[in-house]
């Protein structure tokens, strides 16, 4: 959760943080909750905003990734346990690839868009705050 790591960065850039949920398994987001992103979560219950990620479909990575130890998704994996992350459990749909905006104020438009295409990809830091920086900016 590195852009939740970097709040104070985006509050003074007058950003609002938000995280976007496919599902709503209590436990599952409590824990997320509690450990990664205190605030502002949104549950998506007919994926909408991982449809737009997706350019109008969702996007769903492939099984096969867990097979191949030369996948990314290892990389990753092993990135998020040096983080602390706890195990990964395989509660819920854990497929469908996400993503995020950076949004321009008002009805501006976006100002960034990632999308994952491996399993725990990241959009760079520097180029998420980059984009609130210009958003930002967009409104003065």
């Amino acid at each position: 959760m590195k852009v939740y790591e970097r709040k104070r960065e985006f509050d003074a850039l007058g950003c609002t943080l938000a995280c976007v949920l496919k599902e709503g398994l209590p436990a599952e987001v409590e824990e997320f909750k509690r450990d990664f992103w205190p605030e502002h979560l949104y549950l998506d219950e007919d994926k909408a905003f991982f449809k737009a990620v997706g350019g109008g479909k969702l996007k769903k990575g492939s099984l096969s990734a867990f097979l191949n130890p030369f996948s990314r998704i290892w990389k990753h994996a092993g990135d998020a346990k040096k983080a602390g992350v706890k195990e990964h459990n395989l509660n819920g749909e854990g497929l469908i690839m996400g993503g995020m905006f950076v949004m321009k104020p008002g009805s501006q438009g976006v100002q960034y868009q990632f999308q994952e295409r491996n399993f725990g990809d990241h959009a760079p830091i520097e180029d998420v705050l980059a984009a609130a920086k210009a958003a930002s900016e967009a409104s003065k």
